[in-house]
């Protein structure tokens, strides 16, 4: 199946928070939401990890997902989410989200946003390009 050919609604579940303790109540509304995603975490905008993952839910102003290694607490991350979506029915979509972790637990890692936006995926696969060959020259700083 083609995810790009489903309707968006049947893809995004509101999350309800009845079973939720009230302190761990989010002011926004959480809708879950599987879509895959690519990673990386940040320090002094030098890219430290990378790895891809799954989106679980998110709201306006935070977002849970799966990582394929562990993130911790604090660090910077870029995400470039491939969106189900396409502009004019044409061009395919991923939102790129940059927060900061503030919570893991297991392969899971829950991040607060602090910029999200849309981009074509052109655009946004030369910046993961880009990304890319400063995650290999960070390597080769490294050795």
């Amino acid at each position: 199946m083609n995810i790009a050919s489903l309707p968006l609604q049947s893809l995004v579940r509101k999350r309800t928070a009845y079973f939720l303790k009230p302190e761990e109540q989010r002011r926004g509304a959480r809708y879950s939401l599987e879509l895959p995603l690519r990673y990386i975490g940040l320090y002094r905008r030098k890219s430290l990890v990378s790895g891809t993952g799954c989106t679980v839910d998110m709201s306006s102003n935070g977002l849970l997902f799966t990582t394929d290694q562990y993130l911790e607490a604090g660090l910077d991350v870029e995400l470039w989410i491939d969106w189900p979506a396409r502009l004019h029915d044409e061009t395919a979509l991923q939102l790129v989200v940059s927060g900061r972790v503030v919570r893991v637990a297991g392969p899971e890692a829950a991040i607060r946003m602090k910029r999200c936006e849309f981009h074509t995926r052109g655009s946004a696969e030369r910046h993961a390009e880009h990304e890319e060959y400063a995650a290999d020259r960070m390597s080769l700083e490294l050795r």
